[in-house]
């Protein structure tokens, strides 16, 4: 999982848009299936471990504890088994692919679950 860009609500709040889709706290958390809620990173990437392939997987993700976003995904699907989940400041959305060669911004240096 990518870490929280660090001017996203800045990007979000920018004053050449009218308004953001959405006004949030930043305080974001993802769940997959049934695991602990993980906490968005702000400093370096967190790297979930140990989901099995060849099932599908439930994301739930929140602000707070408001859930913002939920969908499901295969690693066959995605056709990698490694894969980045990250926030887009501005458009305000959640991505979840395999990352580029020079994704710098998901890099994964603590071990999670």
């Amino acid at each position: 999982m990518a870490r929280l860009p660090k001017n996203a609500a800045e990007i979000d709040r920018d004053p050449a848009r009218k308004k953001a889709r959405r006004e949030y706290t930043y305080r974001f958390s993802v769940e997959i299936g049934d695991r602990d809620w993980v906490e968005v990173p702000r400093e370096e990437g967190a790297l979930i471990q140990g989901l099995p392939t060849g099932q599908r997987h439930a994301v739930t993700i929140r602000d707070g504890d408001q859930v913002i976003e939920s969908f499901s995904f295969t690693f066959e699907e995605k056709g990698n088994t490694e894969l980045c989940l990250s926030y887009t400041p501005w458009y305000q959305t959640w991505r979840l692919d395999a990352p580029r060669p020079k994704a710098w911004w998901c890099k994964c240096e603590t071990a999670g679950r």
